[in-house]
Order: structure tokens, then C-alpha cells, then sequence
């Protein structure tokens, strides 16, 4: 079990964020599970943080799946 964490600084009105990625044997392979950490700035509009969390999850969502295709191939 492996376990790296990647921290991007952000300037201000931006916030920091760390991605966790966790590597854990899982039957003949590997699972990989990501973390996102992170301050989700909305100016109090309402709705627009659930709306960012969706588009960071499609995007991680994404990235996850190109890194399984590209390790299966």
C-alpha cells in the first residue's frame, strides 16, 4: 500500500488544493483511489458550489479513467 499526496498553491482568490492518491493490492491488481482537498470559492451564489464539485468530479472522474486505460493497454 502506497499513499502520495500532491499539493498545488494557489494565489489568492484561489485556494490551495491536495490530491491524495492511494494504491492498495486489490486481488491480482491495483486499486487506485484519489482524494481531492480543497476550498470551493462560490462567491454565495447559490447552487454554484454543487455545480463545481460536479464539474471537478467529471474531471477527475476523467483523469482517473485515462490513467486506467493507458496502465491496461
Amino acid at each position: 500500500d502506497k499513499v502520495v499526496g500532491i499539493k498545488t498553491f494557489a494565489v489568492p482568490p484561489a485556494s490551495d488544493v491536495t490530491n491524495t492518491y492511494t494504491l492498495e493490492a486489490e486481488g491480482s491488481g491495483t486499486k487506485l483511489t484519489l482524494a481531492m482537498d480543497t476550498v470551493i470559492m462560490t462567491g454565495g451564489v447559490p447552487g454554484m458550489e454543487d455545480m463545481v464539485k460536479n464539474q471537478l468530479k467529471t474531471g477527475l472522474d476523467s483523469g482517473m479513467a485515462a490513467i486506467k486505460q493507458a496502465l491496461e493497454s
